[in-house]
């Protein structure tokens, strides 16, 4: 189930013998052995971060605060590895292949699926001449922004449902102006 880095870390050392204990275990507590010894590695990618919390949250015996302690990770660096579930299977691959980085795809993860598989197609897919793939994140959500979103400020309507939009731009920044952001 568990123990490849200190069966290794033996093996290094040139002993001959490896102490183990043998236990009866259920499939779910195989499961959660096995996350929490693959989440200790020290190579692991953003995506197999990401699915292990998620699976660690999803059986119900794990918060937020407790991957925390158990990990010492900060919350940020926990939420940002779970908003990674939000990409497409596309954007997930690219990263896992170090072809995007970390912080382009969490900006990416802001938007709607429907829009990431989009963005994915007319710049990504075949990575079209205005290079998208090797742009910061910064740069990645200003050229989201002008390309695929409209600015609010721009209509004369009542705007109150659209300040609690997910689809606002002005509702992903903490200090944002309620009464302006984006559509996407």
């Amino acid at each position: 189930v568990c123990g490849e880095r200190r069966c290794l870390a033996f093996i290094k050392n040139g002993e001959q013998t490896i102490p183990a204990y043998i236990r009866e275990l259920t499939d779910e507590q195989v499961m959660e052995m096995a996350l929490v010894e693959n989440l200790q590695r020290e190579s692991l990618t953003p995506m197999e971060e990401s699915n292990a919390f998620q699976k660690l949250i999803q059986t119900g015996k794990y918060t937020l605060e407790d991957l925390m302690a158990k990990f010492g990770k900060t919350e940020t660096f926990i939420r940002s590895r779970l908003r990674l579930q939000n990409l497409t299977d596309d954007f997930k691959a690219i990263l896992d292949n170090d072809e995007i980085t970390l912080a382009v795809t969490l900006e990416i993860s802001k938007y709607v699926l429907k829009m990431q598989e989009v963005i994915f197609n007319r710049h990504f897919r075949n990575d079209d001449n205005t290079s998208w793939r090797e742009i910061g994140a910064k740069e990645m959500a200003g050229r989201i922004e002008r390309a695929y979103t409209t600015d609010l400020s721009k209509y004369n309507f009542d705007k109150t449902e659209c300040n609690k939009c997910r689809c606002n731009t002005g509702t992903f920044n903490l200090f944002s102006d309620p009464s302006g952001g984006r559509c996407t």
